[in-house]
């Protein structure tokens, strides 16, 4: 036959078993497409050259907290001290720059202002992008002096958006956080650097910089040729160990790392925690589950043809013939399965990053060339291991010898050994993988804050800050609260409007706290964590939640009165048990701050400022008064009339913001039931559902096929038994032991090993007693689950078998 006419017949067999055919390419598009979207996350998040010249040699400087193993690039992890120093001795960088991210607010004549992402950068590491604005220029090293105008440069958004694509937008005076600035560059559209900013200012750098001088600053740079990540990261851990030998009083040990520029916006977790390295390894996972299942259905459907490749073969047809019709039919369903794949694959990357305007320039859900040759190379595995011994074997085997190969008596030696190899090793896979899923399910659910401890319907917040009114003048900022509270209060459709630094489910500002009667002694060493929460005098009473005892903040809790707190009953629980918490005092350090607190009322611990309850991410909250310092960072809490929609929100409160001051921005409105229905939580609790889902899919449909096969080749096997007088519970017991000990070695080998893995991650990370008490019953779950797909493969295609004649069993082919 020519490659036209196999290729034809080939598309006939296939459409003869549309069952079978369907089956191979849903298993294939699943499994594969999970894996593909997997990889092209965790390699666009972990380290993906950066779309420049030398940009797989883009790197960020990171220190690593030492108890949660989070990075802190974002954070602004080093002082510029620390950067003129590195900038001044290093030979490994072909550039070395400091970037500090803000929010920058940008307030001309427009009838509300509005704020933006910001970096301050230095202005040589935007030069080295080489990638020019559309209108204007870039900066240069005269915008970078201490007395050079101020200028700024804008994305492609910012000038559609805020500016609505003014032509003559070069040279604008604008003003930038209450300060004038001439606009110089509109970058092109999509490009938002370093990160995902939209306005670009230039770091200027004074002269003499000493320790803690000049600001915190993230550091990045560009590797010269052959300098490696581990020699820049030794380079920076010296000089770190310099500074702290140096200067004791201002510098502490850090841990610190040089990754590739991707990593900066990455799941800010390091090693085995990280996002991307976890979703990859689930991946790996299910792609081996994969490999094998539809290694196992092309092979069986290879298999199938044993006796009219034998008939070709007598017709005259040579071993190449037979060996190309064999690969050519796993090569449609291979070659399909990976086009669809790739699609699908595509889908799952976006929902995987989300909207557009959550990601980075270079975060594309393109599927790029190596994400497709690691698709064909994973297509090309699957496509020899179903049909390269098959061919093979038509190719060598004479034709004789094929066409007296039945299948009788298969099963037995060799043949049936493979198929329970085959099978042990799925269902190993998959009672791990369900475990896993299974745990990390029942953890989020039972961790995960759903009630916030308040009446989240109709209720909105927006972030706002108070920076240009300046850190020193509380009365400035306190006057604006009021303002905003009384402004906002008035509109129609309002109930009630408030201010807090964190609104429910969103953790405060983090610091340390003490008992005044343990300072000075042991206890002093290690200082527990706490997160403050800043709110106005009426924020309990907007929000609904009642003090437990005590009195609530009122006109006396002023900056030059006492300190005052308000916490938990729980947590005072924990401090007094069986006094009053009333008037004890709590000594807290904020931001290198400390003061002490004293306790003036408690409200009930069923108010919630975390989306995840596991005591590794949760601290006390200590909620204080705005009179007695308002951070720059506050959001605006609001109770509306079920009649008004998010949309009017926030129109009217933007307009009334400018009655009290147009350079304070109002953003990021979201209704408290979305922001809670739209977590990272409840993301990661979906994409686990979904790999549990695959995993139960791929391991009915592979342990299954395998072993409802391996019984039906034994037909005549069972057909002699019933023939002897075996009776049918007798044969089916024969059949099912083989599938209890395959169920023995995954419920061991799989569920075990899981099982061990999270009993250490629980200790590790301090999760919930509750959760450790529920592994046995997810344990028993995943193993009633594969002890019944095993039983319902070993039982149906027996029943079928036992209910034919014992003379038409013997006769089967």
């Amino acid at each position: 036959m020519s490659l036209l006419r196999d290729l034809q017949y080939s598309i006939r067999l296939l459409r003869k078993t549309p069952v079978h055919t369907a089956t191979t390419l849903f298993v294939m598009v699943l499994g594969l497409s999970l894996y593909l979207a997997s990889y092209t996350f965790a390699k666009v998040r972990d380290d993906k050259p950066m779309p420049f010249p030398d940009g797989e040699r883009f790197v960020v400087l990171k220190t690593i907290a030492p108890l949660t193993g989070f990075d802190e690039w974002r954070g602004s992890n080093l002082d510029l001290y620390t950067f003129e120093r590195l900038r001044s001795s290093s030979d490994n960088y072909s550039v070395l720059a400091a970037v500090q991210l803000s929010l920058a607010t940008v307030s001309d004549d427009r009838s509300y202002a509005r704020q933006f992402r910001a970096a301050t950068l230095s202005v040589d590491f935007l030069a080295a992008t080489q990638v020019s604005p559309m209108l204007g220029r870039i900066f240069t090293q005269q915008d970078a002096a201490v007395e050079a105008d101020n200028v700024a440069i804008i994305s492609y958004t910012l000038w559609q958006d805020y500016y609505a694509a003014d032509p003559d937008i070069i040279g604008r005076i604008s003003s930038i956080n209450g300060q004038l600035h001439n606009i110089i560059g509109v970058m092109p559209q999509g490009f938002t650097f370093p990160i995902r900013e939209h306005l670009l200012l230039p770091l200027r750098l004074g002269n003499a910089l000493q320790p803690n001088q000049g600001g915190r600053a993230s550091l990045a740079g560009i590797l010269r040729p052959g300098v490696t990540l581990q020699a820049a990261q030794v380079e920076l851990l010296t000089l770190v160990d310099q500074l702290v030998e140096e200067f004791p009083e201002s510098y502490t040990p850090k841990e610190v790392l040089v990754a590739p520029y991707a990593q900066a916006i990455g799941s800010g977790i390091n090693g085995p925690q990280n996002a991307g390295f976890m979703m990859l390894s689930f991946a790996y996972l299910v792609l081996a589950l994969t490999v094998v299942n539809l290694s196992t259905l092309l092979f069986m459907r290879s298999t199938s043809r044993k006796q009219e490749l034998a008939v070709r073969a007598t017709m005259g047809a040579g071993g190449f013939e037979l060996a190309k019709q064999v690969l050519l039919e796993s090569a449609l369903l291979c070659l399909t399965g990976m086009v669809l794949s790739l699609a699908l694959s595509r889908v799952l990357v976006n929902m995987m990053f989300g909207s557009a305007a959550g990601r980075s320039f270079w975060e594309t859900t393109e599927l790029d060339l190596q994400t497709v040759l690691v698709a064909l190379a994973v297509t090309t595995v699957i496509w020899l291991n179903a049909g390269l011994i098959v061919a093979y074997r038509a190719w060598k085997t004479a034709p004789g010898n094929l066409l007296s190969d039945s299948n009788k008596g298969s099963g037995s030696g060799g043949k049936g050994t493979a198929s329970k190899v085959i099978v042990g090793v799925e269902v190993v896979l998959s009672c791990f993988l369900l475990f896993i899923t299974g745990a990390m399910i029942v953890l989020l659910t039972r961790t995960a804050v759903t009630d916030p401890g308040t009446n989240t319907a109709d209720t909105a917040f927006a972030k706002f800050n108070l920076s240009h009114l300046g850190t020193s003048d509380l009365s400035r900022q306190l006057v604006f609260v009021d303002d905003l509270i009384r402004e906002v209060g008035e509109l129609p459709g309002i109930n009630a409007a408030a201010v807090t630094s964190a609104p429910p489910a969103r953790s405060g500002r983090y610091g340390t706290y003490q008992l005044e009667q343990y300072l000075g002694t042991e206890r002093n060493e290690e200082l527990p964590d706490q997160s403050t929460i800043w709110v106005t005098n009426n924020y309990f009473a907007a929000i609904g939640v009642d003090l437990m005892e005590g009195r609530g903040f009122d006109s006396s809790d002023t900056s030059s009165s006492a300190k005052v707190v308000i916490i938990t009953d729980e947590f005072a629980r924990q401090l007094w048990p069986q006094e009053s918490p009333l008037g004890k005092t709590i000594n807290t350090k904020v931001n290198g701050v400390a003061e002490s607190l004293i306790v003036v009322a408690t409200i009930s611990a069923a108010l919630k400022q975390e989306v995840i309850e596991l005591a590794a991410f949760m601290s006390p909250n200590l909620y204080r008064p705005v009179q007695q310092g308002v951070p720059e960072d506050v959001f605006l809490l609001v109770k509306f009339q079920p009649s008004m929609t998010v949309a009017d929100l926030e129109q009217a409160i933007r307009i009334a913001a400018v009655n009290i001051d147009r350079n304070v921005a109002i953003e990021g409105f979201r209704a408290l039931d979305e922001y809670l229905a739209n977590s990272d939580v409840k993301i990661v609790m979906t994409m686990s559902k979904s790999v549990a889902f695959a995993t139960v899919i791929l391991a009915v449909i592979g342990v299954y096929a395998v072993l409802a096969r391996s019984v039906s080749q034994r037909t005549h096997e069972i057909g002699i038994r019933r023939a002897l007088g075996s009776t049918n519970f007798m044969v089916f017991t024969r059949f099912i032991r083989p599938g209890l000990y395959i169920l023995l070695a995954g419920t061991i080998l799989g569920s075990g090993s899981a099982l061990l893995g999270s009993i250490y991650a629980a200790s590790d990370f301090g999760l919930p007693s509750a959760f450790v008490s529920f592994l046995p019953l997810i344990w028993i779950a995943v193993t009633l689950l594969m002890l019944t797909i095993i039983a319902l493969a070993c039982y149906i295609p027996t029943r079928v078998i036992i209910r034919m004649e014992p003379g038409d069993a013997l006769r089967y082919e």
